[in-house]
């Protein structure tokens, strides 16, 4: 069972994480057949992910999106994710725990 101390700790660590939605981009490179780049993650340098210009902070080489499903895409789609997931399934799992003292409790 997680603690409550390592759910604050999860929560820390998310809540000082760049602000989200974080995105997930394919950029070309110089490969003679086209389908070679970076899977790059993109963290808003501001507090609005819409408008502030975004930094990479994670760098995955592979083929494109459309022609390969490894090689850092799946790391890269699962790490954009991550800064609304985490959070999302924390309060998830408060959630589930306040309802089972409740239950416990009648």
């Amino acid at each position: 069972m997680i603690s409550e101390q390592e759910l604050r700790e999860i929560r820390d660590r998310a809540e000082r994480a760049r602000p989200g939605p974080w995105v997930l981009q394919w950029q070309p490179d110089n490969h003679p057949s086209g389908k070679f780049g970076l899977h790059r993650v993109l963290a808003p340098t501001g507090d609005n992910a819409d408008t502030d210009p975004h930094i990479p902070f994670f760098w995955g080489h592979g083929e494109s999106y459309d022609e390969h499903e490894n090689n850092g895409l799946a790391d890269g789609r699962f790490i954009a994710h991550a800064r609304n997931d985490v959070p999302r399934l924390i309060d998830e799992v408060n959630r589930l725990k306040s309802e089972l003292a409740k239950r416990e409790k009648s």
